[in-house]
């Protein structure tokens, strides 16, 4: 039963005052309350339990060998209390607690704090026990259960009569065990405010209604209170329905007044990007086409694009990014190519330059490895507008890059890139169209989450003249056969690449590096063909030395690490090496297998698999059975989760403090769509304070401006 306190019953306690001068808290618990940052009463109710123990399943005593390694309650009267010698542990002992009830008898077992349970293990007192069954069918036990002693006068001998409850545990830090915040404490102290609050309801009373949730105050106390082992959850959905809505409104907020903002749409597409086509030396795809036009009618319109363009590996991306280039540089504007690394963006700097200074566009290559003079001429040229167009990386967001007239920026590999970095080269512009695209598939959760705030374009066919790759995995004991078949291609005219996992040699792992492989390999296994290396703590001109090498075919091995992940395009290259695979995510082997299979000659993939744990053979199945993109980025979101998928905390997705975007994707789809509909709505009486609400948790962490 929830207490009443001294406070007049017409009186309420405010969901954000202090908790230093609320009944129950003494100077030593708002000391230690306030160290732990729990500060007000709404910090309070929102500290929830991190599990329960379920009293309600009390079973008698001589079930319990039928609920073997079972979490359980029982209740017994103590008849014995011993102290047992442990066998080969010097002066170590273990405690045995024998209690009874009217069915039969079963045992506690403890090893630590042994002084501690005979002191409350009194004769004839009665407890109620939950914990795993253990023992043997004859005696059944219990080791280290959570104990609860029972007063006289709440117990009979009548199992039934004993108060049946879902008991909360919190986080039992010792500071708050010092003042009496065991778990029993702390529910003990809301329960004693519990009455007098009235917390503000900010989810509106249609969407509850519609979810069939609780209110706020009724969600705390399903939370705090439970009756059924289920009440926590339904409380708990409030709170998933509560953030999931806002997050879900900001995201729709921030992309509507986004389009708000007034831009100058193209013209129709002209002769440069008629002609750029014509010089590609292969026809789109139907999908590449489709994805062509949706972008077409997006740069038509006065308000600028944003749209996320995902495409699993090799399906042409980069071309519909230059293209979407051309069609804004012909009306009149700039555009900015923004990848993630120097090689990525040197890579398609040397791809297309010649390609677009044929159909008359100027471009550069602005990343930090170039040097200080060559620098300073490109920002000069890029402020006059005599640059169309600037790939490269981190480098163009530098506050001293300006553009004379930006009129789009396209972002690859976005999900290496924070939301503040994509808006950081959006503002060097007015109006500016944005293309983010990732060959990293993305779960629809994730997508309505991360990108919430762009419409979406997928590509999903690779262009005609790919082939599949076959995948193998081998043991270290291969290893020598593996390079055998890597020496028999090169003497075919094709190449390989093998992939390390660190640069060099490391005392802390245990793992072969790609500069000690490197000297090795080309004295031994490899001494008569040409090798090449290639890390990322090479200088730019030494990467592009030997990348240029490689794609003329003078160099017919590269040992390198994952700085070929994405970017690097060698068609006669058709087998790729991964040792210690083990040590890389689902998406990372899918994009170093993507290096190979670039062309119709037959290509195959390598995992070198050493010391796997259980979750690293499931990454390995997964490659080893798909080749689908889309398909091992929904394996990858179940086997990683939402927080490490994508580097989810630069894209604000930490803020969802209640919500698992893998248990809770229902909840996802759903708060997306009430957002839509509360945003397509007439004014509604609670829609000012959805907007206070909104501003309120978004305005700094989502930059929501004047929003609400």
């Amino acid at each position: 039963m929830v207490e009443r306190t001294n406070v007049s019953l017409n009186q309420s306690i405010d969901w954000n005052s202090s908790l230093e001068f609320q009944k129950g808290i003494g100077p030593q618990r708002w000391k230690v309350l306030k160290e732990a940052n729990i500060l007000t009463v709404k910090d309070l109710f929102l500290r929830f339990p991190k599990r329960y123990f379920d009293k309600t399943n009390i079973v008698p005593a001589n079930q319990l060998n039928r609920f073997y390694q079972q979490t359980v309650s029982a209740i017994g009267q103590v008849k014995l209390v011993q102290e047992i010698p442990l066998r080969g542990a010097k002066h170590k002992k273990m405690l045995k607690v024998f209690l009874e009830d009217d069915t039969n008898a079963f045992q506690l077992i403890f090893y630590e704090g042994i002084s501690t349970f005979i002191s409350i293990f009194q004769n004839d007192q009665w407890f109620l026990i939950t914990g795993k069954v253990t023992g043997s069918d004859h005696s059944p036990s219990f080791i280290h259960p959570r104990i609860e002693k029972l007063s006289q006068e709440n117990i009979e001998l009548n199992k039934h009569t004993i108060e049946r409850k879902i008991y909360p545990i919190y986080q039992e830090k010792d500071d708050f065990k010092k003042v009496s915040l065991t778990s029993r404490g702390y529910q003990k102290l809301l329960e004693r405010l519990y009455p007098f609050i009235d917390p503000p309801d900010t989810l509106p009373a249609e969407i509850r209604k519609r979810k069939h949730l609780p209110s706020l105050k009724q969600a705390l106390k399903l939370i705090h209170f439970p009756t059924t082992i289920n009440e926590p959850q339904i409380g708990l959905n409030y709170f998933i329905a509560d953030e999931l809505f806002y997050f879900q409104l900001a995201l729709l907020a921030r992309r509507k007044q986004s389009k708000l903002v007034q831009t100058n749409s193209i013209m129709e597409v002209g002769h440069k990007t008629k002609k750029l086509l014509s010089l590609l030396p292969f026809e789109l795809t139907k999908g590449q086409r489709k994805v062509l036009n949706e972008i077409y009618l997006d740069l038509k319109q006065s308000r600028p694009m944003l749209r996320l363009l995902q495409g699993d590996v090799g399906s042409g991306k980069t071309i519909i990014a230059l293209l979407t280039l051309c069609m804004v540089i012909e009306s009149g504007y700039q555009g900015a190519f923004m990848v993630p690394t120097e090689v990525l963006a040197e890579q398609h700097y040397i791809n297309y330059v010649e390609m677009l200074k044929k159909v008359g566009i100027t471009s550069e290559l602005l990343v930090s490895g170039i040097s200080n003079t060559k620098r300073s001429t490109i920002l000069k040229e890029l402020e006059n507008g005599k640059i169309d167009i600037v790939i490269g990386t981190h480098a163009l967001i530098q506050e001293d890059v300006q553009f004379k007239n930006l009129g789009i920026a396209i972002i690859d590999e976005q999900h290496r890139f924070g939301v503040e970095q994509r808006k950081l080269l959006t503002d060097k512009g007015n109006g500016v169209h944005l293309l983010v695209m990732t060959a990293t598939p993305i779960p629809r959760t994730l997508s309505l989450t991360i990108y919430g705030d762009l419409d979406v374009s997928t590509l999903t066919e690779k262009p005609a003249n790919r082939s599949n790759i076959k995948t193998i995995a081998i043991t270290p004991k291969q290893r020598k056969k593996v390079f055998n078949a890597v020496r028999e291609n090169a003497i075919a005219g094709f190449q390989s690449y093998i992939v390390f996992p660190i640069v060099e040699e490391s005392e802390a792992l245990d793992l072969k590096s790609a500069v000690d492989e490197y000297h090795i390999l080309k004295e031994t296994e490899f001494k008569d063909i040409s090798v090449g290396l290639l890390h990322g703590r090479m200088s730019l001109d030494e990467k592009n030395e030997v990348l240029k090498q490689f794609t003329s075919g003078k160099v017919q091995v590269l040992i390198t690490t994952t700085v070929i992940e994405v970017g690097v395009d060698v068609p006669r290259a058709t087998m790729i090496v991964i040792e210690h695979a083990e040590r890389f995510g689902i998406a990372q082997l899918h994009q170093l297998r993507g290096r190979v299979g670039r062309s119709k000659y037959a290509s195959k993939c390598i995992l070198i698999v050493y010391q796997p744990n259980e979750v690293a053979k499931e990454r390995i199945k997964a490659i080893l059975n798909s080749q689908d993109g889309f398909e091992l980025s929904e394996i990858d979101f179940k086997l990683r989760g939402s927080g490490e998928l994508f580097g989810t905390r630069q894209h604000g997705l930490n803020e969802l403090i209640f919500t698992d975007l893998q248990i809770h994707k229902e909840w996802v789809i759903e708060m997306r769509k009430e957002a839509e509909l509360f945003l397509a709505s007439s004014h509604q009486p609670e829609s000012d304070m959805v907007w206070i609400e909104l501003k309120r948790r978004y305005q700094e962490k989502m930059a929501l401006g004047g929003i609400a």
